[in-house]
């Protein structure tokens, strides 16, 4: 099959009903603080599925915090989503809020807008659904360089990647996405720009109906 053509067409997303919502509205429905960053992780049983990288991310919040903290990124807080507040605390180095499992899209609207940083930590990703919904939400993304996420995540573009399960380098996606005030915002817009561009069910459609008509004349 080596001779064969190719076409990468995205899979699509509905930009309509993944679309930001102001981050001082999205944090006051949620009850969450206003004035200081925010990450979000998630995944349906949270820290608690290996694959999805949670124990990852914890160590790279301890590394991160391990020194005095960046001026930026004092007061930092966490949203954890797809799990319910567990009976006993996990030893993290911030401020955590558990937001149980919610799957309606106006609630993940409200989570994505209210970040300032989605943390996508998988040891396996194929797609990466939750980062492309984030992206089409206006939030920016830091993820390991894997899989979907490759594609998905433009790296210092839309989000940024670290190595492949290094907790380090996690820390430092963090950190370099929330070192200038205006960094995350920026990425987050350009993630929105290219969800519009690339991943909206119009232009998906499109591409398919360019490649069967190419196809039906050959």
């Amino acid at each position: 099959m080596s001779n064969w053509p190719v076409h990468v067409i995205p899979l699509p997303i509905d930009t309509d009903v993944w679309r930001p919502i102001g981050k001082r509205h999205a944090r006051a429905a949620l009850g969450l603080p206003q004035n200081v960053p925010m990450l979000a992780f998630g995944a349906m049983g949270g820290n608690q599925v290996h694959h999805k990288g949670g124990d990852l991310l914890l160590e790279a919040l301890h590394l991160l915090c391990k020194d005095d903290i960046d001026e930026a990124l004092s007061g930092l807080q966490l949203i954890v989503f797809g799990q319910n507040t567990p009976t006993s605390s996990l030893p993290l180095p911030i401020p955590v809020h558990y937001l149980g499992i919610l799957q309606d899209p106006i609630s993940m609207r409200l989570i994505y807008s209210a970040a300032d940083l989605v943390v996508v930590p998988s040891r396996i990703e194929a797609f990466g659904q939750v980062a492309l919904e984030a992206q089409s939400c206006g939030t920016a993304v830091a993820s390991f360089a894997i899989g979907g996420l490759l594609d998905i995540v433009a790296n210092r573009i839309s989000g940024v990647h670290a190595e492949a399960f290094d907790t380090h380098s996690l820390a430092m996606a963090i950190r370099w996405s929330l070192a200038k005030p205006d960094r995350a915002m920026k990425l987050g817009e350009e993630g929105r720009r290219r969800a519009l561009q690339r991943s909206s069910q119009d232009v998906v459609a499109s591409q398919y109906a360019k490649l069967y008509h190419s196809i039906s004349k050959t």
